[in-house]
């Protein structure tokens, strides 16, 4: 590749990846999320508490309304010895945040070692 053309190339390929990017800003997107907690640490059977996927349209900035919602749930709910963690898992798509939430379910699918439970975040 000659010189000339090897920056032309590099603008061209960062002006595309620029272009698939939704940029952040104050503007509303929609997002996709899925809660779910476990143990601190392990201590036997863990109950494992999550929700259905769901879809919100905001600011980004405003997804940590939702994560201390999830968490304020988790801390009445937990039923753990070891206290519970509280985690959202949120993506721009939703093909994205099934994908994950499917393989998050597979990952305790294991009855012996887990409950599983469904709650519902308003």
């Amino acid at each position: 590749m000659k010189k000339a053309t090897l920056p032309v190339v590099c603008l061209i390929l960062a002006v595309t990846l620029l272009g698939q990017i939704n940029p952040v800003n104050n503007s509303e997107n929609t997002f996709y999320y899925f809660c779910v907690s476990h143990a601190k640490y392990s201590s036997g059977k863990q109950v494992i508490l999550y929700t259905k996927v769901y879809q919100i349209t905001c600011e980004e900035k405003n997804i940590p309304e939702k994560t201390k919602e999830w968490a304020t749930l988790v801390e009445k709910s937990c039923e753990n010895p070891t206290g519970c963690t509280s985690d959202l898992n949120y993506y721009r798509s939703k093909e994205d945040a099934e994908k994950q939430f499917e393989s998050t379910k597979h990952l305790y699918r294991d009855a012996g070692k887990y409950t599983l439970k469904l709650v519902e975040l308003k």
